[in-house]
């Protein structure tokens, strides 16, 4: 793939990211928002290093001041400051693992293949996690059992359907683009 191709793709990973920040229901220190799925379509689309590159460069869109994190925030202090930190933080790995477990997934056919898709938006939604409650429980003060009620148990069901919706749209992109990764209608 050429490089123009390439910052392309990587600038529209970035801006469905954002896409998915800009419908953020503010329901405790956390909002709810589509990003985390964005994240794992754009790892799916554009594989690890591509979507990887596309988060930081949403990270870096929203650094230098473009309104890009949910609530149309922006700034180097929703890094450092947010209650949301460590799950804004848990994009780049979710985006690059995503990519890893989809080159995986997209090897196999029929049910294997969506079951090994589902594996990688079940995966992929997970991670940020994995880096947002410890830091929220840092940031706060808060135990992990205070924590659970406040930045986990209200998204299950949402993240339910995302995974749901990320598993389709894989599922999706490897009936358009072929296990070989060229596009039926190259």
């Amino acid at each position: 793939m050429n490089s123009t191709k390439s910052i392309i793709l990587i600038a529209l990973g970035a801006a469905l990211v954002w896409v998915g920040s800009v419908i953020s229901i503010p329901i405790g220190p956390v909002p709810i928002t589509l990003q985390t799925m964005m994240v794992v379509v754009i790892g799916m689309m554009l594989g690890p290093t591509r979507g990887g590159l596309a988060i930081l460069l949403y990270y870096l869109l929203g650094i230098i001041g473009i309104p890009v994190f949910a609530g149309f925030k922006s700034g180097i202090a929703v890094f450092t400051s947010s209650p949301a930190a460590g799950f804004l933080l848990g994009f780049l790995p979710a985006a690059y693992i995503s990519g890893v477990c989809f080159l995986v997934a997209k090897r196999f056919h029929g049910a294997v293949a969506y079951v090994l898709i589902s594996v990688t938006a079940v995966v992929g939604m997970v991670v940020p996690y994995i880096l947002g409650v410890p830091l929220f429980m840092n940031y706060t003060g808060k135990t992990l059992v205070e924590s659970l009620p406040l930045v986990v148990t209200p998204f299950i069901p949402g993240d339910v359907i995302k995974t749901v919706a990320a598993t389709l749209i894989g599922g999706a992109i490897v009936r358009f683009r072929g296990v070989d990764g060229k596009s039926s209608r190259e």
